[in-house]
């Protein structure tokens, strides 16, 4: 069941990412992609109340260390979209996938240092044969966009921060409140997340008035409700694996997989041809998907 879980967040993910990158071309500043990623989060957080309220509003009961979690949560969420689009703005898509799949490695540390999960020969050199891989893919990035800038190496790192943090705590949820339901930790980390943009944008200079801004959103607004949907189920399929899956196995396989099929969607839908290099990145990763299988 975990690796199935494992699937289908995925696939919403990968839909998620692919209406980002359509977006990312057409945000003029930083300011719309705040606005942008406050109102999707915002929808996602609407999705998860209506969920509870019909399922079971004792759901909403969330003890102290849930908080916790979620305030952590959310904070990494609200972060990570912001420098995700604007890392795929900057021109360094295959880049910042990889850099987004490289981030599986505070999730793994996670594991592995917090809750003792074993670390065995092979899921080792899987790990190895994917940091490997994002070598051949930044030299893709290189040859398909020109060098990266001390700006896009920035943005990279918070990605893999953001990202990382991200991952790591639907694991401490699903560890440590292993009765709770997964759609109190996806509703409040999502609402968190809203609060965390909503005063970030406080501090944004130049912001266009209010009504420019809606005006914005709104010709987004076919693309936030779809991503809204996707990210709401990807983060609950995915916070539901990790409650199955040991995360030295589930995010090197779960990262590695979308950094494959990231770098098939950008060479069929965005014109990114690939090389050489892609296509050994592309091959390890496989490899260590077979190696985490063992």
């Amino acid at each position: 069941m975990g690796y199935l879980f494992l699937l289908i967040a995925a696939i919403f993910n990968m839909t998620k990412s692919y209406g980002s990158k359509k977006i990312s071309g057409r945000v003029s500043g930083f300011s719309e992609t705040v606005d942008i990623s406050l109102c999707r989060n915002l929808l996602c957080a609407v999705i998860g109340a209506v969920i509870i309220a019909l399922n079971n509003p004792k759901i909403f009961i969330m003890p102290k260390k849930g908080w916790i979690i979620c305030l952590i949560a959310g904070a990494a969420v609200g972060a990570s979209y912001v420098v995700w689009v604007l890392a795929l703005k900057s021109g360094v898509y295959v880049l910042a996938n990889a850099t987004n799949t490289a981030s599986f490695m505070i999730a793994v540390f996670f594991g592995i240092f917090v809750f003792g999960e074993k670390l065995t020969l092979s899921k080792v050199l899987a790990i190895v044969f994917i940091l490997v891989a994002l070598v051949f893919m930044s030299k893709y990035q290189n040859e398909a966009r020109g060098k990266i800038t001390h700006v896009h190496l920035l943005l990279l790192f918070l990605v893999f921060v953001s990202q990382g943090f991200a991952s790591a705590t639907q694991k401490w949820f699903t560890r440590e409140l292993p009765d709770l339901s997964i759609h109190a930790y996806t509703f409040y980390s999502l609402l968190i997340s809203v609060v965390f943009l909503a005063v970030f944008t406080l501090f944004i200079p130049n912001k266009p008035k209010i009504k420019e801004r809606a005006v914005s959103v709104k010709n987004f607004a076919s693309w936030i409700i779809l991503m809204a949907i996707c990210f709401y189920a990807t983060t609950y399929f995915q916070t539901g694996a990790s409650a199955r899956l040991d995360a030295v196995v589930m995010y090197p396989l779960y990262n590695g997989s979308l950094l494959v099929a990231g770098n098939i969607m950008a060479w069929l839908c965005f014109s990114e041809k690939p090389s050489r290099n892609s296509i050994i990145g592309a091959s390890l990763v496989f490899a260590a998907v077979l190696l985490l299988g063992i």
